[in-house]
């Protein structure tokens, strides 16, 4: 579980931030993040008319923001950081959007049973230490065949890698203490063991956003290394698709 310093952290990262700096992060996240090729491995999972769907750790909500543009469903959103709730709150409601965000610790977090159809985190769960936790929590509020998605950074992509031993020779700061990137692997075997059937898993995302966004045609292209056994451990995310049983 989190200790009560690793909560602080989260709580406190986005303290004091006006209005204007968090509208502009979450403007610039709808730019940075590859949220098209995201979509591109969930949206089959998001063909059910009715469905429920969480966002865990939603930080600023700009995942949910966009999921609920593109297939015109609320989404609901959870995080530790009052100041992350409030924000997305003045931003969707500023914009428009109808997705709800709630106040929420995971280890204590009051949702029901059976509440969800999907259950997403976006580079999330690797700041939870020990994520059996959460898990559990998840995999009691889903439904029964209801599906958990998560998208994590790859430990061992080569542009990732470079960059966290950049950071720790040139003694950088990046992120929380208590911040630990997991292997697939290590993913798969922990969805398993609280009961989830792996329906997906691999790594995504071989190509640079910018590329893709100047080169259209590299989209099928990017989608096509993943099918590569060698080449699918190098990606720049993590992404499973797990169900409950």
């Amino acid at each position: 579980m989190q200790t009560i310093k690793n909560k602080k952290e989260e709580i406190n990262y986005n303290k004091d931030q006006s209005l204007d700096s968090i509208t502009e992060y979450i403007e610039r996240c709808f730019k940075i993040y590859p949220f098209e090729s995201y979509y591109s491995h969930i949206h089959s999972y998001l063909n059910r008319p009715n469905m429920n769907i969480l966002e865990m750790g939603c930080g600023n909500g700009f995942l949910s923001f966009w999921l609920e543009k593109k297939t015109k469903r609320t989404i609901y959103g959870t995080d530790i950081s009052k100041e992350f709730v409030n924000t997305a709150h003045v931003y969707g409601n500023a914009h428009g959007y109808q997705s709800q965000f709630i106040l929420m610790d995971i280890e204590n977090s009051g949702l029901k049973p059976y509440s969800f159809d999907l259950i997403i985190m976006l580079d999330a769960l690797h700041h939870f230490p020990d994520t059996g936790y959460v898990l559990k929590e998840i995999y009691r509020s889903l439904k029964n065949n209801g599906v958990f998605i998560i998208f994590e950074p790859n430990p061992f992509n080569p542009w990732i890698m470079y960059n966290r031993i950049r950071r720790k020779i040139d003694k950088e700061e990046w992120g929380f203490e208590h911040e630990k990137m997991f292997s697939k692997r290590h993913y798969i075997n922990s969805f398993k063991s609280m009961g989830f059937d792996i329906v997906e898993s691999k790594t995504i995302r071989y190509i640079p956003k910018r590329t893709i966004d100047e080169r259209k045609y590299l989209f099928q292209f990017d989608g096509l290394l993943s099918k590569i056994p060698i080449i699918n451990s190098f990606g720049f995310a993590t992404f499973i698709c797990a169900r409950k049983r």
